[in-house]
């Protein structure tokens, strides 16, 4: 769809940063959709759920800084798996974006 339209003069910031963004989210978005992407899904997955379980076993006997450390690793496990999850509905909304974009600069 953005494809389709083109500019005839320099690109603004704004397009060059959505296109840029889109050209983020559709590699995302096919690395999720991979056999790899998929095994990394599901990894991520399970250490999550590890992660929180060792969490609430430290409750009662772990160290404040072993209950942080931990839910820190769940944390970043959980942004990454967010990205690949969101990755194809972020390229759709930057594709339109980067459309509506071309459409005001034409």
């Amino acid at each position: 769809m953005a494809e389709e339209l083109k500019l005839a003069g320099p690109k603004t910031p704004e397009i060059e940063e959505t296109e840029g963004d889109l050209k983020k989210y559709k590699a995302l978005a096919s690395c999720a959709a991979s056999e790899g992407g998929k095994i990394l899904i599901n990894v991520l997955k399970k250490d999550i759920a590890d992660g929180v379980e060792h969490a609430i076993s430290l409750i009662k006997s772990g160290s404040d800084i072993e209950i942080r450390a931990t839910l820190a690793k769940v944390k970043s496990n959980l942004d990454v798996l967010r990205t690949l999850n969101r990755a194809p509905v972020n390229a759709k909304l930057a594709e339109e974006e980067l459309s509506k974009l071309l459409k005001d600069e034409s």
